[in-house]
């Protein structure tokens, strides 16, 4: 949401991502239409625009709510994060988190990681919000990098299993404009019986300030997963045959080229010549 700022509370209900938007060097242009419903609800649907365009098939779709709103109840009672992280039965630095992220097949730039420790236990985690997201909230009465943020812990139930995982869709969002969002904590609650190996996950997102005030809800959010980097590369492609000479040991440098390699899905075999054995 950008500068629009509206009062009270504003919620969305059936936010549906149907199909990825794929970001690249070009602009993307996204169409909104928006149909009023009952008051003060409208729908809304996101089509994108251009010639990557699939036609009418729309990108997302939800409803949306704006104003003071008596059923969107209060949020689920948590414990304090200094408690919860104090006898937490794990942690993660966001380096460590970010980089399992990447290696499952969700890779995120340094301006998207938004967190900078996260917490678990059993079903339960929390997370820090990064203090560099404070610059993100000027310009937004929503920032988005603190909802991919918060999203991103939900992850943290994913990273065992090494799969993608995808954005689908979120039954509610209960917003309620604070005094500061960027600071602060997430926590997240997993749904019993879900797991990234049955290919789905299933939980609630609470976004907190420093104070412990809930501004953020974002209930039933459900990401689908995908095997990453599982095509096995093809019989008729042979392997390019690399012979490395160097004036050094270069045979720590293997595990650069292999990365690649399978990255690429470009076979490769690799001879290191003796050592500062350059011509033969």
């Amino acid at each position: 949401m950008g500068d629009a700022r509206s009062p009270g509370v504003i919620t969305i209900t059936g936010a549906r991502f149907h199909q990825p938007v794929i970001l690249a060097e070009k602009e993307i242009a996204l169409a909104v239409e928006c149909t009023p419903l009952d008051s003060p609800r409208t729908r809304c649907v996101f089509r994108e625009r251009g010639e990557r365009s699939a036609g009418d098939a729309p990108c997302a779709t939800l409803e949306i709510e704006c104003g003071a709103r008596g059923d969107a109840g209060p949020p689920p009672a948590t414990p304090a994060p200094d408690v919860f992280t104090e006898h937490a039965e794990s942690a993660i630095e966001a380096t460590a988190f970010y980089r399992r992220l990447r290696e499952n097949g969700n890779e995120y730039g340094p301006r998207f990681q938004g967190l900078s420790q996260l917490w678990r236990s059993h079903d339960v985690a929390w997370a820090r919000l990064s203090p560099a997201l404070r610059d993100e909230a000027r310009d937004f009465s929503l920032p988005p990098v603190v909802v991919d943020a918060a999203i991103h812990a939900l992850m943290l139930f994913g990273l065992e299993v090494g799969r993608t995982l995808v954005l689908r869709s979120i039954d509610t969002v209960v917003f309620r404009p604070p005094g500061a969002m960027a600071s602060g904590w997430v926590s997240v609650r997993r749904h019993l019986g879900t797991a990234v190996a049955s290919n789905s996950l299933h939980g609630d997102i609470e976004v907190r300030d420093e104070a412990g005030e809930c501004w953020l809800e974002l209930r039933g959010v459900t990401l689908s997963a995908h095997d990453f980097n599982l095509t096995a590369p093809s019989v008729s492609a042979p392997a390019t045959h690399l012979v490395i000479a160097a004036t050094f040991t270069a045979e720590p440098i293997a595990d650069v080229f292999r990365f690649w390699s399978d990255t690429l899905n470009c076979p490769t075999r690799l001879t290191f010549a003796p050592y500062a054995q350059v011509f033969q």
